[in-house]
């Protein structure tokens, strides 16, 4: 992991009871994050990605102080994070700011495109009158878009558009940290590559430390500088980019880079097909998670959690390559 965090967890858990969980009990208790570790280094964009319901989304609902949530470590610039968000300090709140997945979800229908990018600077009383618009529509611009927006409301823009306005509603308030919830999932492919850029392009103008949750592996690859690789609530590999694109050493991590449309079919090679299906978060299994569905099991992986540890020599530009995986950590040959 980086060693230099602006953004640092340690030992993250969230728990909670199923309520209309399909195929889980009522009052099961669903270890949706369970003990994670996680460091953002200033001005990275870091991907976290995994099978839909790992964990990614609560993870990031956690780190904005929102849920029911533990963790020995939560830090922002050094700043103990820990509080849920109605007690955290209104200077934090701005300092680290949330992209939703659904645009049209998180915009107000009744209000103009102007009005909502401008509100957050009068909710937390930085600017008022002129000095609010002209900041809002200086957000706007930043994210592409023009003066004929301010007055349309959400229904009146096309998808790419909305999201660049949850953007420029995040982006108005100056933070340091944004987070990043599948917030292309929704797009067209060539919309989704105008987003990924906008976002790089942000990043290398602010300095901007970016959170960037997807299923996507693709464009994991295109956007980030690190990756972390989530299985059923906990972390299972982390390394940079092309180190574990090139060679993923966790077993789930192989199936998952696999699995990547080539860029043209004469390239595609044999899928790495899983056995078995994921277990239920509600009763999931001892030992490593994954074990139920590797193909490298053994009795240790039955019994023992591997814990996220370095590769020894898989250090690349200062960042390492680390993985929970006793097969892989005893330096054997895995399949790739």
């Amino acid at each position: 992991m980086t060693e230099v965090g602006l953004l640092e967890l340690r030992g993250l858990r969230c728990r909670f009871a199923s309520r209309g969980i399909p195929l889980i009990a009522p009052g099961t208790t669903v270890h949706a994050v369970d003990g994670v570790d996680l460091t953002l280094a200033p001005g990275e964009i870091l991907g976290l990605v995994g099978e839909s319901g790992c964990g990614k989304s609560t993870l990031a609902k956690a780190l904005m102080g929102l849920g029911d949530y533990q963790a020995e470590t939560m830090r922002f610039a050094g700043q103990d994070i820990r509080a849920p968000l109605d007690r955290r300090p209104r200077d934090l709140l701005r300092r680290i700011q949330y992209v939703f997945q659904d645009p049209l979800d998180a915009l107000d229908p009744r209000r103009s495109v102007l009005y909502q990018v401008a509100e957050p600077l009068l909710i937390h009383g930085l600017a008022s009158g002129a000095e609010r618009e002209a900041r809002a529509r200086a957000a706007l611009r930043d994210v592409n878009l023009g003066a004929d927006i301010e007055v349309k409301f959400p229904h009146q823009l096309s998808g790419g558009q909305r999201q660049r306005v949850v953007i420029a509603r995040a982006l108005v308030l100056a933070p340091e940290v944004l987070i990043c919830d599948e917030p292309v999932s929704a797009l067209d492919v060539s919309i989704q590559a105008q987003v990924v850029n906008l976002l790089r392009d942000l990043r290398d103008r602010r300095g901007l430390t970016i959170l960037f949750i997807s299923h996507d592996l693709g464009l994991v690859r295109h956007l980030c500088d690190r990756v972390a690789v989530m299985y059923l609530g906990r972390i299972c590999e982390t390394g940079p980019i092309e180190p574990l694109f090139e060679r993923p050493r966790h077993p789930y991590t192989q199936a998952l880079v696999a699995a990547i449309p080539p860029p043209h079919p004469r390239l595609r090679k044999p899928l790495k097909r899983l056995i078995g299906e994921p277990p239920r978060p509600g009763s999931p299994p001892p030992g490593c998670r994954f074990h139920p569905r590797c193909p490298l099991c053994e009795a240790a992986c039955r019994t023992e959690p591997p814990a996220l540890l370095p590769i020894v020599g898989a250090q690349h530009d200062g960042a390492q390559q680390s993985v929970a995986c006793h097969v892989a950590r005893r330096g054997e040959a895995l399949p790739c």
